[in-house]
């Protein structure tokens, strides 16, 4: 893992007594490391599980281990009276485990080893915790790595971790705050959401926990009706299924394969889980808004799931992920406005004692059970209680009390009635609770569908819903022919703009932007886009006229006047930049780019405390912010302030941070403080040749192209003029090579095969791997030549001979395979990779007997969903069954026959519920026929 943490000091910060307290330590813990981190591109991998276009540049790492080791890793620790939390600043940020104290119990299953297997969008990922998921559907690519954190106590006496990176591929910013409050029995965690960009990003979040499972297990998920993430099932009812299972019950969940079940149709601000036996539970409170999403993933409670407790964990068991997101379904995804905040509050809590909880606030949890004479109320208190509680029937008052309660104490008592009353509960301000069980029903429609493509409105809103999950291609494909059948669709015609832009094209967004304007020429989006379009170009008089025009909006008015404020900035009209600055800030508070520019005016205007005020805001809504370190650093001069700033940068990706600064502050004209920070970390080529672009240095230049270009991966559009210019002033190869990566990146494919067609480097395999597989579509024999190139380059390593084996896989030259892979083997007789290799030649090519060998011998860590390894194990017995029937030994082929039904666990794959075996039933039967004869 590159970037690692520094050693961290430990770090106790103490409280008095009944308060909370927090401390930071490195502590040993058994881990199975990840490694093998690719150094192609990551769209080389195609569209397995999403690892293309959308995720670059992030890289895949492929490598895992059945060997533990003892590795130090930076814990913060939350503790109150009441609750113990711990989080995990290297391992995502994510919240490890969180304990109810009294009890001993987790309420966050927290896994008692660190155990990388592949799973996430970038391979590793670990089982427990709370995972903090932003950009795209799956597991984040930041889950298993480190990401910016800092701890504090905060003047009330509670106590916060925050936890933060960016999502490179959208460039929007996330960050949580873990906070514990001194005198309550919960955690909170606040999210804040931030696309620093200037055009609209995908906007999904989803917030995993985990639980350990029982037979006892039963989840609290308010709804009426479920779905899976397959938009072409219907809903189906909830908890009682169609056959009659109530499927909140763990045990319930004995069919089929792994399950998500995606629970709507009631308004409800829960859910959570409890294990009867020990009569514990844990819950979820957010506000229905902030968390209308919620989502109950299971592992198939077969062989098939089973295989994944070993695999994640060594002795905590199995789990079950309660999931909260902002929307109803992980396959919806949103827009990100450019230059707008999202902020939100989750709760979570343990209670017990009480049963399962039917009404829970971030106060108290309420459990009722009906009884013979009525209904048995119980209460767990979360915070100090003392208020009325009051209980109707019918409207007639039937109980009021005042109840004084403490953190985790409970009360109890029933309340008579007639069955058929319906109770309603009020427990003062803090929680109210009916019996009536429609009362929180949803009646809008809430339908799943894919869009109806018929008519040029059904293509505008599937390019749209293809353009919020960042399927910009695709989106502009739909785009396109919704304005083949309806030229004067202002909005497509904005949205294309926006695309355009998006892969650096500025000429062809003028025009269809000014297309947009020609038809509607007040339209908001359409004259928000030219204006971008403009200023990128360097017009910045039209820019100022259509941002102007786009200001006019409520949807804009922020955005543009924060584009207008960068623009007097460019112009060093520094009293208009914090005037228009003032103006978007009036309508977003959470204008983070407007306060950065205000900030920064302030300073050179001389207005010190008035900048200090506003580096003072900044923090406020985003504590792991940069730019406000870096202006006091600007401010002062002083070399501890820099100190503070470089060091509270601990990201995986910390060069990229020092990147994005710098694009930042050039974007405002602001040469020297960019300089500044690409000079930082002046070993990485991105930022060498951004400085040298700058400078328009040719020194500077040539030591760029000096540099390793090991895992350099620009993506950003606003570096392609910087490329584009180290192309015409530099002979060396690698200015062509980072500007094809961008093209490619932008969809610009065409582009950047003309780029790859010009450079032969010498020494550096990626570069041939990555000009195969984007020539491959259009020049096959090319692509083979580049891959045996690569070969003869690296040939100690595994990745170029897995490129080409596959490569003839692909192609069906199975006997060209064997050979590439054989030769491997040789070479590098450990790497399973390249015998798995071998296996997947030996099958098609009907060489069943060797390859039964390699799986007799073949023991493998699989990914989530793989399936491959068992399939040709399938193949093999059936092969070699077929071949004894036709040789007339029958009972050999039934032995074959037999063993294809097995699911030998070595091979990665456990025994589902209801395997298909019909294949082998059928020739079964046919042996039996023929022996019978």
């Amino acid at each position: 893992m590159k970037n690692a943490c520094l050693v961290l000091l430990v770090i106790v910060i103490a409280a008095t007594a009944g308060a909370a307290e927090i401390s930071e330590k490195n502590t040993a813990i058994k881990t199975y490391p990840f490694g093998g981190e690719d150094p192609v591109p990551i769209f080389v991998r195609g569209d397995e599980q999403g690892k293309h276009l959308k995720l670059y540049p992030y890289t895949f790492f492929d490598e895992f281990t059945a060997e533990p080791v003892r590795r130090d890793w930076a814990v913060v620790s939350l503790e109150n009276p009441y609750v113990k939390v711990t989080v995990m600043p290297e391992i995502g940020g994510k919240v490890w485990g969180a304990l109810e104290k009294a009890t001993g119990r987790d309420f966050i299953y927290a896994n008692d080893v660190v155990k990388f297997r592949e799973i996430a969008l970038r391979g590793p990922w670990t089982s427990g915790g709370i995972e903090f998921n932003f950009g795209l559907v799956g597991h984040a690519p930041s889950t298993s790595t480190p990401v910016d954190y800092t701890a504090r106590k905060n003047p009330d006496g509670s106590v916060s971790c925050f936890v933060g990176t960016m999502d490179l591929p959208s460039r929007s910013r996330w960050s949580i705050e873990i906070r514990l409050p001194a005198d309550k029995a919960y955690f909170e965690t606040n999210a804040f959401y931030y696309n620093p960009s200037s055009l609209d990003q995908s906007y999904y979040s989803w917030t995993n926990s985990a639980a350990k499972v029982s037979e006892d297990m039963q989840v609290i998920f308010p709804g009426t009706e479920h779905i899976a993430h397959d938009f072409k099932v219907p809903l189906k009812p909830w908890p009682i299924s169609e056959d009659g299972r109530d499927l909140s019950w763990y045990k319930n969940n004995r069919f089929g394969s792994h399950k998500s079940y995606f629970t709507v149709g009631e308004y409800e601000d829960f859910f959570g889980c409890y294990w009867h036996e020990d009569q514990f539970g844990a819950g979820h409170y957010a506000r229905y808004g902030a968390a209308p999403g919620r989502k109950l993933w299971l592992w198939a409670l077969s062989r098939q799931g089973g295989i994944w407790e070993d695999l994640l964990t060594d002795t905590k068991g199995q789990y079950a992920e309660l999931q909260a997101g902002r929307f109803f379904n992980q396959n919806d995804h949103g827009f990100l406005a450019p230059s707008s905040g999202d902020s939100w509050r989750e709760v979570w809590f343990p209670y017990k004692d009480i049963g399962p909880m039917v009404e829970a606030s971030d106060d108290a949890v309420l459990s009722v059970k009906k009884t013979v004479k009525g209904v048995q109320l119980a209460i767990c208190a979360l915070t100090d209680i003392d208020e009325e509680l009051v209980v109707f029937a019918d409207g007639s008052n039937i109980l009021q009390k005042t109840l004084e309660l403490e953190p985790m104490q409970t009360y109890e008592t029933t309340v008579e009635h007639t069955s058929e009353a319906v109770i309603n509960l009020k427990l003062g301000d803090l929680l109210e609770f009916t019996t009536d069980e429609s009362a929180d029903d949803i009646d809008k429609p809430i339908n799943f569908h894919e869009v109806d493509e018929s008519t040029s409105e059904g293509l505008y809103l599937a390019g749209l819903r293809l353009e919020k999950s960042r399927g910009y291609d695709e989106a502009l494909s739909k785009y396109r022919s919704c304005v083949e059948q309806q030229p004067k669709h202002v909005r497509a015609l904005s949205r294309i703009a926006g695309i355009q832009l998006r892969k650096g094209l500025l000429d062809e967004a003028l025009k269809s932007s000014a297309r947009a304007i020609e038809i509607s020429m007040y339209d908001p989006h359409a004259n928000y886009i030219y204006g971008l379009a403009s200023r990128r170009a360097g017009k910045l008089t039209d820019a100022k006229d259509a941002l102007t025009w786009a200001a006019r909006s409520m949807q804009y008015r922020s955005a543009a006047n924060a584009q207008l404020a960068g623009i007097a900035m460019q112009e060093k009209d520094y009293r208009a930049a914090v005037k228009l600055s003032k103006a978007a800030l009036d309508y977003n508070v959470f204008n983070v780019n407007a306060l950065q520019t205000r900030a920064i005016c302030l300073r050179k205007l001389g207005m010190t405390d008035a900048a200090k005020s506003t580096l003072d805001r900044i923090l406020s809504i985003e504590p792991l912010n940069h730019c406000a370190p870096f202006e006091r650093y600007q401010l002062s001069g002083r070399k501890s302030d820099l100190a503070a700033f470089t060091s509270n940068i601990r990201n995986e990706y910390a060069r990229e941070t020092y990147v994005e600064m710098g694009v930042f502050y050039a974007g405002l004209g602001l040469m020297d403080e960019a300089v500044e920070l690409f000079d930082l970390v002046s070993d990485y080529p991105t930022a060498r040749y951004w400085s040298a672009y700058l400078q328009k240095s040719k020194d500077m230049l040539a030591r760029a192209d000096s540099l390793d270009p090991d895992y350099v991966f620009p993506f950003r559009e606003e570096s392609i003029p910087v490329f584009e210019w180290a192309v015409k002033n530099s002979d060396d190869w690698k200015p062509l090579y980072y500007l094809g990566l961008i093209y490619w990146a932008k969809g610009r494919q065409d582009e950047a095969r003309e780029l790859f067609r010009e450079i032969e480097p010498e020494g550096f395999a990626p570069f041939y791997i990555t000009r195969a597989h984007i020539n491959e579509p259009v020049d096959s024999s090319a692509a083979l030549a580049d891959l045996k190139t690569a070969v003869k380059i690296d040939p100690a390593s595994r990745r170029p001979r897995h490129h080409l084996i596959t490569f003839h896989i692909e192609h069906e030259n199975f006997e060209k395979a064997i050979s590439a892979a054989r030769e491997g083997m040789k070479l590098l007789p450990d790497e399973q990779q390249l015998e798995l290799d071998l296996l997947r030649s030996l099958v098609p090519a009907g060489y069943y007997s060797e390859a039964l060998e390699i799986l007799k011998r073949t023991r493998i860590l699989p990914f989530e969903g793989a399936s491959e390894i068992h399939e040709l194990y399938v193949k093999t017995h059936l092969g070699l069954g077929r071949a004894a029937m036709e040789e007339g030994d029958y009972r050999k082929a039934l032995e074959h026959f037999e063993a294809s039904k097995l699911y030998p666990e070595r091979l990665g794959t456990g025994k589902p519920y209801d395997p298909d075996y019909s294949t082998q039933d059928k020739l079964i039967e046919q042996c039996v026929e023929a022996m019978e004869e």
